[in-house]
């Protein structure tokens, strides 16, 4: 449902694109992420950092439907969000690519990219596919393979232009470097700013590797124990507090 918010608080959030109050989430019963609240601004690229099995994956997935929202409310665009199914995520402008490529390994890769563009006129999808192949032209070289045939970084590679094709608002991103080699992870790494930058995409990614990352993102999120620690601008963000964020 739309929110009803009054002129004075749509005046002073009208950069939140996505908030989350109170959020409690998990699987099967165990709560994972605890009374989370967060506020992202429209434009920024936020990462989400912490210990392992701090629930940083889980507070991703919670906000696209993929796992079970318990308390609270996500909400996207001044819009209720909150178990919305998927495909209408997909139209809102969300997109979300995990760890497990999101691609469709028994089909070749122009494959996967014409359904990747199934909604767009003949002529949107060739501009698409073409401003795509510019980008990463090295996908010029697998379009007649089958995704289970790609090594993991070409698995990768090809989700994340997935991604590319789609008109996303806010792209959330699960170690979107894992599996990559160092140049790989470089042109990835420069897509997302590309995309932040050139297309006004919102980004939230879990990034185990802060030295990939501290160069261009805006803010971060410090979870622990399934709870915000800190949310921070990178500047704040110093080396006793990470050091609490993961060793204490």
């Amino acid at each position: 449902m739309k929110l009803s918010l009054n002129r004075e608080k749509r005046e002073n959030s009208l950069s939140d694109l996505l908030i989350l109050k109170n959020l409690t989430s998990g699987y099967n019963g165990k709560i994972i992420i605890k009374d989370v609240n967060l506020s992202i601004k429209e434009g920024d690229i936020v990462a989400v950092i912490g210990p392992n099995g701090s629930g940083k994956s889980t507070l991703l997935k919670s906000i696209f439907n993929l796992a079970e929202i318990y308390k609270g409310q996500v909400v996207f665009n001044y819009e209720e969000i909150t178990n919305m199914k998927i495909e209408e995520l997909a139209k809102r402008g969300l997109y979300f690519l995990s760890q497990e490529s999101n691609i469709f390994y028994n089909l070749k890769v122009k494959e996967n990219i014409i359904l990747a563009t199934y909604n767009l006129d003949k002529k949107r999808r060739k501009e698409k596919i073409e401003e795509l192949l510019h980008l990463l032209p090295e996908l010029k070289d697998l379009l007649e393979k089958k995704g289970k045939e790609l090594s993991g970084g070409q698995k990768q590679m090809l989700a994340f232009s997935l991604a590319i094709l789609k008109d996303v608002k806010l792209l959330l991103l699960d170690e979107p470097t894992v599996g990559l080699s160092p140049k790989n992870i470089n042109k990835v790494l420069n897509l997302i700013k590309d995309l932040n930058k050139k297309k006004g995409v919102t980004v939230i990614l879990v990034e185990h590797n802060l030295k990939y990352i501290l160069s261009f993102v805006d803010k971060l999120v410090g979870l622990k124990d399934g709870r915000i620690f800190f949310y921070k601008e990178k500047s704040e963000v110093d080396k006793n507090l990470l050091k609490k964020l993961y060793l204490d």
